[in-house]
This record gives structure tokens, C-alpha cells and sequence, in this order.
């Protein structure tokens, strides 16, 4: 296989998919993040020729983190099913080195990984980057549009891009979609997932409440918020 597969190759690629390859050294999670981060300079950024504006940030260590992965792996030591796995997180849940910000340019992040994403690091998951959103999960106004947020712009759905890609967690579902990365996290209080992952026709699940931590996520309500 080749060590630097294209962009539309990769984009294809389940986690399933993308874990096999890892096992069989058919390709490395530092190759694959590259295709990844290429593919999103071409059809994701507010300059490109798509502009679907699904990332909010990239972590700036996503390339340490699978060097590191891959060291492990040809020392023989893997983590899990998660291991080498790329992950982008949204916008509201605090990584270390990315906004965390809930698509808002009035809120500072505390500079810390919440521990839902200190558990995906402990499994071997990339942090590679965050997800825009409808801004403050889309809980700023009764008339919010979804997908805009005043940091990361309007989100486009990679099928039709003047369709909705519906929300709170509008980047999750569409560069999941877009083939952007293989695995997304979004929060759900009432259709945040669900609604994305429809429109953009990927799968969602949003956990029972309470049996993922959900400090560190910016709140809407404790009875009903939940990562997933």
C-alpha cells in the first residue's frame, strides 16, 4: 500500500477500516493524519475551493501524538482499538492547545483537556483537532442559525453545500462526512447529534446522561446533556 495514500482513498476509511491497516503496518498513523490534514486544506478552510468549514482548529501536536502512537506500536505496545485512531472533538468540550470555546470569541478556554478527552488519549486516540458548531450549541438565541458560529463561519454539508448540515455539532456530523477524520465527538441535549448525523448521513449516538463525564463541556442542562 502506499505510505501516502490520497486524499479520496483515505476518505473512504472507517476507524475499523483504518485500525486493520495499522495492525498489518499497511500504512502509519503519522501518513494518515498528513492525507487527512492535507485533504482538509483543500476542501475545508474558508480559502478553499469548498469552504465546508467543518474543523475549528487543528491541535497543534496532532503530528507528535502519531509519531508517538506509531513508536508504540513498532515497539510492540498498542492501547487498545482506539490506538493510532484520529479523533476530531467539538468545539464546546476543552482540549488542551485548541479554543474550546463553543464557536464564541468572548469565551477563554482553561487550557485543559476535559476528561472525556483525557480518556480517549489514554485509549491511543489523536486529539487531532476540533469541530465548529452552531455557536453555543445553539442555546445563544431562539432564532440561531445552525452550523454558524462567530469563530468558525457557517458549516456546509458535504453532500449539497446549500443544505444545512443541521446542529449543535454541525462540524462533527460533516467532516465525518467529508471524510475528514474517522471518528468525531459532539454533545447532545436535545437532537445535537442526531439532527447532524442525519443530515449528513453518517452514524450518531448520543450515550444514556450522566455515563460520560461532562466536566469540562460547556453546560446547557444537567438533565439532559451528554457527550457522544
Amino acid at each position: 500500500m502506499d505510505p501516502h495514500p490520497q486524499s479520496e482513498e483515505i476518505a473512504r476509511w472507517d476507524a475499523t477500516t483504518l485500525a486493520s491497516h495499522l495492525a498489518t503496518g499497511e500504512i502509519t498513523s503519522l501518513a494518515y493524519v498528513t492525507s487527512l490534514h492535507e485533504r482538509a486544506a483543500a476542501i475545508d478552510g474558508g480559502d478553499s475551493a469548498v469552504a465546508l468549514r467543518s474543523i475549528a482548529a487543528f491541535s497543534p501536536d496532532f503530528l507528535e501524538q502519531a509519531q508517538r502512537c506509531d513508536e508504540e506500536r513498532r515497539g510492540g505496545h498498542s492501547r487498545g482499538a482506539l490506538h493510532g485512531i484520529p479523533v476530531l472533538v467539538k468545539d464546546n468540550i476543552e482540549v488542551r492547545g485548541l479554543p474550546g470555546a463553543a464557536g464564541s470569541t468572548g469565551l477563554e478556554t482553561s487550557g485543559r483537556d476535559a476528561p472525556l478527552v483525557t480518556t480517549l488519549r489514554a485509549a491511543g486516540a489523536i486529539i487531532l483537532g476540533s469541530t465548529n458548531l452552531s455557536q453555543w450549541a445553539n442555546i445563544r438565541s431562539p432564532h440561531s442559525s445552525s452550523g454558524y458560529s462567530a469563530r468558525g463561519g457557517l458549516v456546509g454539508n458535504p453532500w449539497s453545500l446549500d443544505r444545512s448540515a443541521g446542529g449543535s455539532s454541525s462540524g462533527s456530523g460533516a467532516a465525518l462526512a467529508a471524510g475528514l477524520a474517522p471518528v468525531t465527538i459532539g454533545t447532545e441535549t436535545d437532537g445535537s447529534i442526531m439532527c447532524p448525523a442525519s443530515l449528513n448521513g453518517v452514524f450518531g449516538l448520543k450515550p444514556t446522561v450522566g455515563s460520560i463525564s461532562r466536566d469540562g463541556i460547556v453546560p446547557i442542562s444537567h438533565s439532559q446533556d451528554s457527550p457522544g
